[in-house]
């Protein structure tokens, strides 16, 4: 009895991860991956009101309060303390590390409620 409840359990998972895979392979095969897209994009920022001189007096904002920066004007350490709080493991998987997910699933299960997370930078 125990063995075919654990036998079910084992398909069960099996049916999950392969719709997970079609899933995911969906996406993949569906997303645009036009990188000029993603290296011309340019975000709405602040509208600046200057004064004839040129000073600034107030920045407007749309929906959100933010500036846009090029990649080169980040300063190193502010991707590094990035990745060492959001993504530890960022160079080591390829874009979806399925151990945070796995850790993710296991603590909300454990707590019966969303407690954590399993994403990472690039998801």
């Amino acid at each position: 009895m125990l063995k075919k409840i654990f036998y079910g359990f084992i398909v069960l998972f099996l049916i999950i991860i392969g719709l997970l895979a079609i899933l995911i392979a969906q996406v993949w095969v569906t997303t645009d991956k036009d990188i000029a897209k993603i290296k011309d994009y340019r975000p709405g920022v602040a509208s600046q009101i200057l004064d004839r001189k040129g000073r600034l007096i107030a920045n407007i904002y749309d929906k959100e309060f933010r500036f846009y920066a090029r990649f080169e004007e980040i300063p190193p350490r502010f991707i590094e303390s990035l990745l060492a709080v959001e993504d530890t493991l960022f160079f080591e998987h390829g874009g979806i590390n399925l151990d945070a997910i796995m850790r993710a699933m296991i603590k909300n299960a454990k707590s019966g409620r969303y407690t954590e997370g399993g994403s990472t930078l690039t998801q």
